[in-house]
């Protein structure tokens, strides 16, 4: 078998195998943030994400993280 065949059949084999994999991981946080949504308000969710920002722009008012300037 030819060396370009070989790298062609490569090639496609890890294409389908990362597109398999993304589309599952993307069906997965879909299908998780559906029953999320579904069981009802999360009040310790909502707070743990509330101290992540105040955390996260503590931080970047120190200067310890910088924001990329564009």
């Amino acid at each position: 078998m030819p060396a370009g065949k070989d790298v062609a059949r490569s090639d496609r084999r890890w294409f389908l195998t990362v597109t398999i994999v993304f589309a599952v991981t993307v069906g997965g946080l879909l299908g998780a943030r559906e029953i999320y949504r579904a069981t009802g308000p999360h009040p310790e969710v909502i707070v743990f994400v509330r101290r992540v920002k105040f955390y996260a722009n503590s931080l970047l008012r120190q200067g310890r993280l910088k924001r990329s300037q564009r």
